[in-house]
């Protein structure tokens, strides 16, 4: 994840498989479960769904590329969104992109520091790009599950699901990438030993990609953050 937010590009090298199916949860509309949206003293929320709404209903959803992604209205902070699985804390946008926005969270059970990453609807199923990331991340979570030593470089998803608005994934909340490190703080080239460890395990972050059946099609400095996961895997691919 980047200040941009995360945008991990995968191909699966096997076709064949479909891209699955985003949960609902629960929302409390007319009846219907879908996503649950809580307001906790915030009127605020209220004039963002109805913003969407408005902005929805003028076609934003064939249009979003082209707009200004930083003009789409914030979630606010303190808008609680609940999964099947657990409840988030928006607490502050993050960036922005073409198609949705990240943000940090906090998980509502232990406080964790997480990241979600938006997409809004698309209808043009070739521009869904987090239904593709949702199968790549469900791979990598498998291979986690079986052999955590395979995955130390690779991000992976924490939980996923949707709403009327937008598909959402949960991500662990990383450091910066590589490119804001050396262009903003760095200010320059860097040193020997610390590129060649840069390398190396930059190189395992791509190797245990390629062993999961996937290749990455996007791989520069800005797809490389330097993560707050575990001291022995200090680089993470997105």
């Amino acid at each position: 994840m980047t200040d941009g937010g995360p945008r991990k590009k995968a191909t699966k090298k096997k076709g064949g498989e479909n891209p699955p199916t985003m949960p609902k949860s629960s929302i409390e509309n007319k009846g219907r479960t879908r996503l649950k949206i809580h307001r906790e003293s915030d009127p605020a929320v209220d004039p963002f769904f109805n913003e969407m709404q408005d902005i929805v209903a003028r076609g934003f959803t064939q249009n979003m590329e082209v707009d200004n992604p930083e003009e789409r209205p914030v979630l606010p902070f303190n808008t609680k969104i609940t999964t099947m699985v657990n409840s988030y804390v928006i607490i502050k946008k993050l960036g922005a992109g073409g198609f949705g926005d990240v943000y940090e969270v906090h998980r509502e059970r232990d406080k964790g520091v997480l990241a979600m990453k938006t997409e809004f609807d698309v209808e043009d199923d070739m521009l869904q790009r987090l239904k593709r990331e949702v199968l790549v991340y469900e791979v990598i979570n498998a291979a986690k599950r079986e052999n955590p030593r395979l995955t130390d470089h690779i991000l992976h998803m924490v939980d996923k699901g949707y709403n009327q608005y937008f598909k959402y994934i949960i991500m662990p909340y990383t450091g910066k990438s590589l490119d804001y490190i050396k262009e903003t703080i760095v200010k320059g080239e860097f040193q020997l030993r610390t590129a060649v460890q840069i390398s190396i395990q930059t190189h395992k972050a791509l190797k245990n990609l390629h062993e999961l059946g996937y290749i990455h099609r996007d791989v520069k400095p800005d797809n490389f953050v330097v993560g707050k996961l575990n001291d022995s895997a200090p680089t993470e691919a997105k």
